[in-house]
Order: structure tokens, then sequence, then C-alpha cells
């Protein structure tokens, strides 16, 4: 997961960095599994890779331009060192823990959750579905807009 977090921050192509991401997202979803939230892991990868990544590289496909360096592109290197005094920190306090922590919790059945989705959140679940997809139709008139200026 940090490696394609760090390939998020480091490769050039934004399309590469769009894939970096998904990566990272999808390493997420992995943890959720892992740790026994197989609702959670399932709504990582419906919302975030299937839906704002598939955004994103819509974005990016239809908003192309020749590449330019971004205002950050100096910083390459301090970013670097900045992620791994991070993940150093991370690796000093999973050391610390020893992973002693026990909890309590009493799992929830994704059906249960599903019925609470399907009958109290209906409405917000569709809003945010007609919110996705009006963010993809405006993406592509912004794209053919700046499609049709060029020509």
């Amino acid at each position: 997961m940090l490696l394609f977090a760090l390939g998020v921050l480091l490769l050039r192509s934004l399309l590469h960095a769009a894939f970096s991401l998904m990566g990272s997202l999808l390493s997420v979803a992995g943890l959720f599994v892992w740790m026994g939230a197989p609702f959670l892991a399932i709504s990582q990868v419906l919302v975030y890779v299937g839906g704002i990544l598939i955004l994103i590289i819509f974005g990016v496909f239809l908003t192309q331009r020749e590449t330019q360096e971004g205002p950050f592109a100096g910083y390459r290197s301090l970013f670097l060192v900045l992620f791994f005094i991070i993940l150093a920190c991370f690796g000093w306090f999973y050391l610390l823990s020893h992973l002693s922590v026990q909890t309590s919790f009493q799992g929830v059945e994704t059906r249960q959750i599903g019925m609470q989705l399907m009958t109290y959140a209906a409405v917000p679940l569709q809003i945010a579905g007609l919110l996705l997809l009006l963010v993809m139709v405006g993406a592509t008139h912004i794209g053919q807009w700046f499609q049709r200026k060029d020509d």
C-alpha cells in the first residue's frame, strides 16, 4: 500500500499516478477484509475504485494536455524524505504497540447494513449516485469544450 502511495507522489504521468491511487485504494480494501470488515471493503471498491477513480481517469483522458511541471516539481526529494520520515514514525509506533490492543467489538452482518441502506438511506444513496453522474457528464462537457476551442 505504501509503495502505491509513493507512486502517486512520484510518478510524472498523471495516468500512472491514477493507477497507483487505484492500487492504494485496493490495498486499503484488502486491509478492511483482513480486519474482518467485508462491507467496508466492498464499499471501498465500489465507491472509491469503481466510482471516484474512474471519474479521475475520465478527467485525465478528456482534458489531457501537453505535460507541464507542476508547482511542486522541485520538491520531489523533499516529499520523498517526508514520506520516509512518516514511514519510520509509523514503524516506531507499531513496535511500541506490539499489537496488544484488544477490542470487544461485536461484528455487524452485511445483510443488516444493506437493509438499513435500502430502507432508511435509500434517498441519500440515490442522490450520491446522481451527483456522480452529473460530475461525469460535466467532465465530458468540459473536455469537449476544450477540444472545440483548440480546433
